[in-house]
């Protein structure tokens, strides 16, 4: 059975946080296994690089947790990241864990690992990326460890070495920006029968106000349709209508709103998000094989904000 927080991780892992800068390419960080050829730090950018996983057999599936030094001395408002992976991954999240953990160490993802964990980055294509609006930030805070999670699946017949890296913009925490917390609305309710169609329907209670300035959905490749409903008293309103493709598990379309004209949640309000699926397998289809997830950011926030099976939590702040 997976934990609350497993199932967390494993919802914040479908999205990235990313942005771009006109500055001219710096020198990529040494120790790179070959083939892995991350995107170049940018002058104004820092890039943090991970251990290698090495030696994942054939057919293995495997999400590990690795704690690295914090590369910044001081408090930043990361306002631009990009997270990179190299085969055989599936995806890689950026945490602030406080100070949890021991620099260095890498081990089988647990519960224990999310229970500090707050979203700082991440890569789920590869390199993929979406922009922050100005004004906005991401904090990472002075002396937290940051937290590496990395999903392998290697498919091939050979053992194969996993890498990852992210290119981090921080500036000083000087007050002048709004910070950003994830909001994640996931149901673990799924059970598709083989060669069969299905359906799960799940609905979250907003416990406070949430201005949001990205909304996305997540379902895996035997998804078809993603659903995200509002409704305020007796008002609905669609917020996210897509017929799924394959392709969409790794790259979802997402709704990118600006600070003059944000999507609004308020207290009160019924998120509900519906899955479909058509299960072309000769085996059921169950969680975290399918997924049914919408996703969203949002500010000013002390948290991230996770709803799931409808049960509200939220992280310890930032």
């Amino acid at each position: 059975m997976l934990g609350t927080m497993t199932k967390r991780a494993l919802a914040l892992s479908l999205f990235a946080l990313a942005g771009c800068s006109s500055s001219s390419p710096a020198e990529p960080a040494s120790g790179l296994i070959p083939g892995f050829e991350p995107p170049a730090p940018k002058a104004n950018e820092v890039q943090l690089v991970s251990p290698v996983f090495a030696g994942i057999q054939p057919g293995q599936d495997v999400t590990y947790c690795t704690i690295m030094k914090n590369p910044f001395t001081t408090d930043v408002d990361l306002v631009a990241s990009i997270g990179a992976y190299s085969k055989p991954g599936h995806h890689a999240v950026l945490f602030d864990v406080g100070n949890w953990g021991t620099p260095g160490d890498t081990h089988v993802c647990n519960d224990d690992d999310m229970s500090r964990a707050r979203f700082i980055g991440g890569a789920s294509d590869q390199v993929q990326n979406f922009p922050i609006p100005d004004g906005i930030a991401l904090r990472l805070r002075a002396g937290s460890n940051v937290m590496v999670q990395t999903h392998w699946i290697n498919f091939t017949q050979q053992p194969m070495d996993g890498q990852v890296a992210f290119n981090l913009e921080g500036l000083a925490a000087d007050g002048s920006r709004q910070l950003a917390g994830s909001f994640t609305v996931n149901s673990t309710q799924i059970d598709v029968a083989p060669h069969a169609t299905g359906r799960t329907v799940h609905d979250c209670k907003v416990e406070k106000d949430l201005t949001m300035f990205l909304l996305a959905g997540h379902e895996h490749e035997w998804g078809t349709h993603v659903l995200v409903e509002q409704t305020t008293g007796s008002a609905t309103t669609t917020l996210y209508d897509v017929a799924w493709k394959t392709e969409y598990q790794t790259n979802a379309p997402r709704n990118l709103y600006t600070k003059d004209a944000p999507l609004v949640l308020h207290a009160g309000d019924n998120v509900r998000v519906t899955c479909d699926w058509l299960n072309s397998t000769t085996s059921p289809l169950a969680f975290p094989q399918e997924m049914c997830v919408a996703f969203g950011m949002f500010y000013p926030a002390t948290q991230d904000i996770d709803c799931n099976d409808g049960v509200w939590s939220e992280t310890s702040g930032q």
